[in-house]
């Protein structure tokens, strides 16, 4: 049995409902890799100088309205690419494939 998750957008004031999803349209043309794990997803971006913070503020943002979801952000050596981890417990993989239409992608 899945444990339903529910994300919690009403917890967002109206300037923070516009930045999050001026976020999300910035950073999903971003994604040059989706790889399934066992427990979610991992999304390679290549670094453009800002996407870091920018991927920082969605964190902070998706944190709040999603707090099952796990949250990893890794920038590989040699200014290569970042890595955003997004895993949690049983049923989340689903969640995100659900509710996260690049995670369809992942092969």
């Amino acid at each position: 049995m899945t444990t339903p998750f529910v994300c919690r957008l009403e917890s967002f004031r109206s300037s923070q409902r516009v930045l999050h999803a001026g976020l999300i349209d910035q950073l999903k043309g971003s994604v040059e890799e989706v790889r399934e794990l066992s427990n979610g997803f991992a999304f390679r971006f290549a670094d453009d100088g800002s996407l870091f913070d920018r991927l920082a503020e969605w964190v902070r943002l998706e944190s709040v309205c999603c707090p099952f979801l796990d949250f990893e952000l890794k920038v590989e050596k040699a200014s290569g690419p970042v890595w955003l981890r997004l895993t949690g417990g049983d049923g989340v993989k689903d969640f995100l494939k659900n509710q996260f239409p690049i995670a369809s992608a992942a092969g």
